[in-house]
C-alpha cells in the first residue's frame, strides 16, 4: 500500500516549528472537544474533527503502510500512542479523553483510573491530571507486565492503592480484538476485589474479537464492560478519504481489511 503523503494534509496553511504547532493544536482542542464523538459503545455519528486527525498524522501517531499487530494481524495502517511523546502531544490525548468522561459523566461511576501496560500507563497519568485541573481527584494505578519478586508485595504486579470494592477505569491507546483487555481484566479481578467498569480508549479499531463475530467492544460488554471511544476508524477513514486525503487504492485496502477484521463496513 502506498503510504500517504501526509505533507499535502497541510498544503495552504502556515507551517511553525513543531514544538509551537503542538501547543497551538492542543489548546485549540480543547475549545473544541466538547464536540468530539458522544460515544458509547459503537453509537456516536458525529464526525470527530479535523483538526484531532490533522494533528495525529502529523505526529505520527495515525501512520499507513504495512504492519504487523499485537494480535498477528497484518494491517494497512497504525495507531501508536507512543508517538505522543511530548508534552503538548500527551496532553492534546490526555484533554480529549478526561473531557468524554466528564461528557458521559463516568467520573461518578469510577475511583480508580487504570493505565494498561505500556501505553496506557502515561495517559493514566495524565487523565488524572487533566481531571484533577476540571475539579475532580482520582487515583490512577497501571499493571505490570512482568511479576516483580522483590520489595513489597502489593505492588508485584499492579502499582497504585487499589483497594477492595474499588470501581476501576481501564485506559489505553487503542483497541482492536480485545483479547488483551481481557485478559488483563482477567489478572486484575484475580488480585483484587474489584469491579472493572469501563474501558476508555482513544482509537476503536471497530474490528471483530478473535475467533467471533462480535466486536471487540460487544464481546468486553458481555463481561459487564462499556467501552467508550475518543475516535472510531471508520469515521476517520472516511472523512480522510471525502477530504480528498486518501486515494481510491489506500480506501480499497482499508475496506478490503474491513471485510476481513471489521464489525462493521467501511
Amino acid at each position: 500500500m502506498a503510504i500517504m503523503n501526509t505533507e499535502k494534509f497541510f498544503s495552504g496553511k502556515r507551517k511553525k516549528e513543531d514544538g509551537e504547532a503542538g501547543v497551538g493544536i492542543a489548546e485549540g482542542l480543547r475549545r473544541q472537544v466538547a464536540n468530539l464523538l458522544p460515544q458509547k459503545g459503537n453509537g456516536g455519528s458525529n464526525p470527530p474533527p479535523d483538526a484531532m486527525i490533522e494533528e495525529l498524522l502529523r505526529l505520527g501517531v495515525l501512520k499507513f503502510g504495512e504492519f504487523r499487530l499485537k494480535s498477528g494481524r497484518r494491517s494497512p495502517y497504525f495507531f501508536n500512542a507512543a508517538a505522543l511523546n511530548n508534552g503538548a502531544g500527551l496532553k492534546l490525548a490526555a484533554d480529549a479523553l478526561a473531557e468524554l468522561i466528564l461528557k458521559e459523566r463516568l467520573h461518578e461511576r469510577f475511583d480508580v483510573i487504570l493505565g494498561a501496560a505500556y501505553k496506557g500507563i502515561p495517559l493514566a497519568a495524565a487523565v488524572a491530571l487533566s481531571l484533577a485541573e476540571r475539579g475532580i481527584n482520582k487515583r490512577f494505578a497501571y499493571d505490570r507486565k512482568e511479576v516483580k519478586d522483590y520489595g513489597d508485595a502489593a505492588d508485584r504486579i499492579f502499582v497504585g492503592d487499589l483497594r477492595s470494592g474499588d470501581r476501576i477505569l481501564l485506559i489505553d491507546d487503542v483497541i482492536t480484538s480485545g483479547g488483551t483487555k481481557l485478559r488483563l481484566v482477567e489478572r486484575l479481578r484475580g488480585v483484587a476485589d474489584v469491579e472493572v467498569v469501563a474501558l476508555l480508549v482513544l482509537f476503536d479499531r471497530e474490528e471483530k474479537a478473535e475467533n467471533s463475530d462480535l466486536s471487540a467492544s460487544e464481546l468486553l460488554e458481555r463481561y459487564g464492560i462499556r467501552v467508550y471511544s475518543v475516535l472510531r476508524a471508520s469515521e476517520v477513514f472516511r472523512r480522510l478519504k471525502d477530504a480528498g486525503k486518501l486515494s481510491d487504492e489506500e480506501f480499497a485496502e482499508l475496506r478490503m481489511y474491513f471485510e476481513r477484521y471489521g464489525a462493521v463496513a467501511l
